[in-house]
């Protein structure tokens, strides 16, 4: 069975542990729905505006074809530039053909080239959502791109796609710094309840240990001893209980004192073995002749003994009694 002093610990350690974990989980998975819920509006906004420039600069081609008029804008190409170097979570800005190939990008990387495949930002959504704070460790571990992508249509069919690639950086750092700070903070707790378990601990056990001082005191016979709790103490109610009877066992014993003299003096006048018991064996008195005849002259005190401890479990006198 546990200790004193370790349940205190543990209890003190889930009460003060718990609420702050608790909260520290509760403002993690806040904090990290809203990042991912402001980093797609901010994806969602770019790709709208690239859609008006698209939509300006077919307008003004001339009959020339889509790729070659979107390739040739210089609006289209600085608004793409624009949402790459301003973005903190953005990691490119393109313009996809039907087939996958790129058509224009912020600088012209890989303009002809297929479009790299990257998990949708739905996905990225879809984890968050899950309030269960394992959903959140991939996003701990290394940089995540997702590709935000809007279609663009023309008679019904896909005419282009606008791809805005998004990535979890500024949330995994926030994630990371979170859970930095949970760590100090159940550091911090631990040691809190270390030290308030030892002061707590040490002032109880000192009560409890001036109890079982007292408790020993009077199992010996003593019936002068009284405990001293402070009023506010919450022991003090116990320590009144303890004096209680322990006045009472003095006032008892007095009486016994004061009612067995004559009785004694004539049971030491008898020559016959006397011996007095009470109903658990224990005794409480015994002449010099029952002492002789037991063998138990050179015992020394024996009242509050038990028969039994003092004779051999064959003894005729066992049963008798």
């Amino acid at each position: 069975m546990p200790s004193l002093k370790a349940q205190l610990a543990a209890t003190f350690f889930v009460l003060l542990l718990a609420p702050i974990v608790a909260l520290s989980v509760f403002s993690l998975d806040r904090a990290v729905n809203i990042m991912v819920a402001n980093l797609g509006e901010s994806a969602d906004l770019m790709s709208r505006q690239v859609f008006e420039e698209m939509r300006i600069a077919l307008a003004q081609s001339k009959n020339a074809d889509a790729e070659t008029a979107f390739k040739n804008d210089a609006s289209i190409r600085m608004l793409l530039r624009s949402i790459q170097a301003f973005g903190p979570a953005i990691v490119y800005a393109r313009i996809i053909a039907p087939d996958g190939h790129i058509v224009a990008s912020a600088n012209g990387e890989m303009e002809g080239e297929l479009q790299p495949q990257y998990p949708p930002f739905s996905e990225l959504t879809t984890r968050v959502a899950h309030w269960w704070p394992i959903s959140m460790v991939p996003l701990l571990a290394g940089q995540a791109n997702y590709n935000v992508a809007r279609a663009v249509l023309s008679d019904g069919k896909l005419f282009q796609t606008i791809s805005i690639g998004v990535t979890t950086d500024l949330i995994r750092g926030q994630l990371q710094r979170q859970v930095a700070i949970t760590i100090v903070l159940m550091i911090a707790v631990s040691m809190v309840a270390m030290l308030s378990v030892f002061l707590l601990g040490n002032r109880l056990i000192r009560q409890l240990d001036a109890i079982t001082v007292g408790v020993e005191r009077l199992t010996a016979g003593q019936t002068d001893v009284e405990l001293a709790f402070p009023q506010e103490d919450e022991l003090n109610a116990l320590a009144q209980k303890f004096n209680q009877l322990s006045r009472q066992l003095r006032v008892d014993r007095s009486r016994w004192d004061a009612n067995r003299t004559p009785l004694f003096d004539v049971v030491k006048s008898l020559n016959e073995a006397v011996m007095l018991l009470d109903e658990e064996g224990a005794i409480l008195f015994a002449n010099d002749t029952a002492r002789a005849l037991l063998g138990l002259t050179t015992q020394g005190a024996i009242e509050g003994l038990s028969l039994s401890a003092l004779l051999d479990s064959s003894h005729p006198l066992l049963a008798m009694v």
